[in-house]
């Protein structure tokens, strides 16, 4: 079965994230900070796998006119979320707000999001799913615009490669990696002479040992 996948990037990137899908096999539309494809499941997991651009993999589930928090929490509760996970699954929601909404608190709408997904599952059975920031087992995103759009967020932040623990770097290892792809970066000698916590020597050997 084909759904609708969104693939976000750093602002510039999207077109070497559209090559690079290209060359796992799919075909992309390009709009300004995402890529959308049809395909199925195994698709996605190909992209989480192997895109080293991407920043996040996302399915949407609803999209819908808000207007505010409330309207966004009665949509955000009619979403038929006991068909995804359960209470004994844990669940975290990030939001992102596009530019003309910058003024509005994420973290807030993020909140009532999470409110309206615990607040159906107790209507309906009396428990409800723990909220865990950390390692969550579902990952839910908010896109807050105009429509605003609701999604699975299949891997996470894509940028964290497992190997830095919780330490930050001053680059994302995703804009590193375009920024090699940018440069015909390929494999082979690789100097970099501002190393600072060493993103770009990190990626350019993950792209020589096709890691």
């Amino acid at each position: 079965m084909k759904r609708e996948f969104v693939c976000t990037a750093a602002a510039g990137t999207e077109e070497v994230l559209a090559e690079e899908l290209r060359e796992l096999g799919i075909d992309p539309t390009q709009e300004p900070g995402a890529l959308r494809f049809l395909g199925t499941l195994e698709d996605a997991y190909r992209v989480g796998l192997w895109s080293r651009v991407a920043s996040r993999v996302l399915l949407p589930i609803a999209s819908f006119r808000a207007g505010g928090p409330d309207g966004l929490y009665r949509a955000a509760n009619d979403i038929p979320w006991e068909d995804h996970f359960t209470v004994r699954d844990t669940f975290m929601v990030s939001c992102a707000a596009a530019k003309d909404r910058k003024r509005d608190n994420s973290r807030f709408l993020a909140l009532r999001t999470k409110d309206a997904i615990v607040d159906r599952f107790r209507e309906r059975g009396g428990t409800r799913p723990d909220v865990d920031r950390d390692d969550p087992g579902v990952r839910i995103h908010l896109r807050w615009a105009d429509p605003a759009v609701i999604s699975l967020d299949l891997f996470g932040g894509m940028h964290r490669r497992g190997y830095r623990g919780d330490a930050r770097a001053p680059v994302r290892e995703t804009l590193a990696a375009a920024a090699l792809r940018l440069a015909g970066y390929e494999g082979g000698p690789f100097m970099d002479l501002m190393c600072g916590s060493g993103t770009f020597l990190v990626e350019a050997g993950f792209i020589a040992r096709d890691i």
